[in-house]
């Protein structure tokens, strides 16, 4: 991270009396030991805190009654996020930090580069269905630059060029500040990490996500996964 950003983080966290951390098991070996370096730590029986409260509050009673006024309750039985016994055996060891060597020959059986890959035709099922896993933003804006075409050409259907409008406060951009634009985007043209496109291509049936900015600083946006159903034309536009 920049020095900018680094001496953020420290402003911001310089005040905090004590850290919780849910979701315990999800902390890597490496980032633990690399977090306590960096905060104090109470002593070995006051290290662990646990729910002080024995019995329940007004407010929880009040909850629960509410609760109990629900007449239609639906109950997750079973979350559909990995149905493959192979990978869940994989992630069940690797979590334990007990990856065995089966584990081992399974992985270099993915990597395509490698002879003991199984053979993978990307022009058939379920492979034509895939998608791509990567930390470039290059790399990502190129792949679905191919594949939406691809999509086009194989459903035949319109590829929509829609280009971006400036604006600042949602005011147009003056002449000055159209300049200055002009100039960063000149600078940054080998640079796309961090920037905007300036055209954003759509087209029916498509595979998009959908991301908003939750902090732009650290990088943080959450997304959501869908499909284009219709295009429908902006009331602002011409």
């Amino acid at each position: 991270i920049s020095d900018e950003l680094r001496a953020r983080l420290q402003r911001d966290w310089k005040d905090a009396r004590y850290l919780i951390v849910d979701e315990f098991s999800m902390l890597s070996k490496k980032f633990l030991a690399r977090l306590a370096r960096h905060i104090a730590i109470g002593k070995a029986r006051e290290a662990l805190f646990y729910p002080t409260h024995t019995s329940d509050s007004q407010d929880m009673v009040t909850g629960r009654e509410l609760y109990e006024s629900f007449h239609t309750v639906v109950i997750l039985r079973q979350q559909m996020r990995v149905t493959d016994e192979i990978w869940r055996d994989f992630l069940e060891h690797l979590r334990r930090g007990m990856v065995q060597q089966r584990h081992l020959d399974m992985l270099r059986t993915l990597v395509i580069t490698r002879p003991e890959c199984i053979p993978t035709d990307f022009s058939k099922p379920p492979w034509t269905e895939m998608s791509l896993i990567t930390p470039r933003h290059g790399v990502r804006r190129h792949w679905n630059h191919a594949a939406l075409r691809k999509h086009c050409r194989e459903n035949k259907k319109k590829l929509y060029v829609c280009p971006a409008r400036d604006t600042i406060r949602g005011q147009e951009l003056t002449l000055r500040e159209r300049y200055a634009l002009a100039l960063r985007k000149g600078w940054s043209s080998k640079n796309v990490n961090g920037d905007l496109p300036d055209e954003v291509e759509l087209a029916l049936g498509a595979k998009v996500i959908v991301t908003q900015n939750l902090n732009v600083d650290l990088d943080i946006a959450n997304g959501l996964r869908g499909t284009v159903t219709g295009i429908i034309l902006d009331p602002d536009e011409p």
